[in-house]
């Protein structure tokens, strides 16, 4: 049977450009159009579809409020298909930490085909959130009552923090732990994250998501960990005890400065995998300045993005841990890892703080 898909944009443009590109596709059918944010939810209901792709800036309802009552009358898997930019994001911002599995940017202005660019990013992720059971993205959801109402998420109320033996900072300075995530990805370190001791070596996150969404996405980690937690920024330096996430659409490559000093840089380069940020671009990056110094953690995730560089890593003695399949919304980018022979170490979330506390 063909996968049913139910597509929510306000804009007739990429209504008819959504409805050409799927149906190329035989194996998917479209029983559900919906230009406002009650019909997409009033349709969910009614028509069950197996993947809705949603345009979070309906006119009718904010984003936020159309993926909580999916969720709540009846969970689905969410693909966010939109554009946005830091001004129009607000509080949609949490739709990633409950509601949607994953993203896909409209196509740029530029982009000479349309349609082929959608079917080959938009597509192949059609195809792997049909397949996914609600158990595999059941902690998004049970968090979505409290989290929409305003109140402490259920993740920080439960998180147990790792210790790790005290460790000089020039120490930690010289080495780097940088984690690859993307579908499912926000859920996965908003657990992890408040277990992680304050003492840790530098850490860079490499999440797939839209631009927009990353300096709300760090506030929030930021709020519920001991480790300083912020947006990347150009040529910010490093420091032990601090985390930087990837900013969407720009790639995070690390360098040594004249003074010896390891900065982030953001380029707006090819993308890479399909992805801009790329773990592969960043791991590429980082391997030559830290090499048997640097911890790998490839998280949930579509796609092999992170594979090539972790191999890298591994060829200059760095440790490379994967999350494991049972709790992983999409095994798919650990998956690669795991496959290749190259992990030192797989664990369930609950578990990935004491590994990494273990090998830094």
């Amino acid at each position: 049977m063909p996968v049913t898909v139910l597509i929510a944009d306000d804009s007739p443009f990429m209504l008819k450009l959504l409805e050409n590109t799927i149906k190329t596709d035989p194996n998917l059918k479209i029983i559900g159009i919906a230009k406002r944010g009650v019909e997409c939810i009033t349709q969910v209901i009614t028509k069950r579809p197996r993947v809705v792709i949603l345009d979070i800036m309906l006119p009718d309802e904010s984003g936020l409020n159309i993926v909580y009552q999916i969720m709540r009358a009846r969970p689905t898997a969410v693909l966010l298909f939109s554009s946005l930019t830091a001004e129009k994001v607000k509080q949609d911002s949490l739709v990633f930490n409950y509601g949607i599995v994953d993203f896909i940017s409209k196509p740029p202005a530029d982009v000479d085909d349309p349609v082929l660019y959608l079917r080959k990013v938009l597509l192949p992720k059609v195809h792997t959130l049909a397949k996914l059971t609600v158990s595999k993205f059941r902690t998004m959801i049970s968090t979505t009552n409290d989290e929409f109402l305003g109140r402490m998420p259920i993740h920080t109320a439960k998180a147990v923090s790792i210790t790790k033996p005290s460790e000089s900072r020039l120490s930690l300075s010289k080495k780097a732990i940088i984690i690859g995530a993307s579908t499912g990805g926000p859920g996965a370190l908003s657990e992890l994250f408040p277990m992680l001791p304050d003492n840790l070596p530098p850490i860079i996150v490499v999440q797939h998501m839209p631009a927009g969404f990353i300096e709300s996405f760090a506030s929030r980690l930021d709020r519920c960990s001991k480790i300083k937690v912020e947006a990347a920024s150009n040529l910010k330096e490093i420091k032990p005890g601090h985390a930087y996430i990837a900013q969407g659409g720009k790639h995070l490559v690390l360098e040594k400065s004249e003074n010896g000093k390891i900065i982030c840089k953001l380029e707006e380069t090819e993308m890479v995998n399909f992805v801009r940020p790329s773990v592969d671009v960043t791991l590429i990056s980082a391997v030559p300045i830290f090499k048997d110094k640097l911890i790998v953690v490839i998280m949930t995730g579509m796609g092999k993005d992170g594979l090539q560089g972790a191999k890298l890593a591994k060829k200059y003695g760095a440790k490379v841990i994967a999350q494991s399949e049972a709790d992983s919304v999409i095994f798919g980018m650990n998956k690669a890892v795991i496959d290749a022979g190259i992990v030192d170490k797989v664990a369930p979330i609950k578990d990935l703080a004491k590994v990494i506390v273990e090998l830094s």
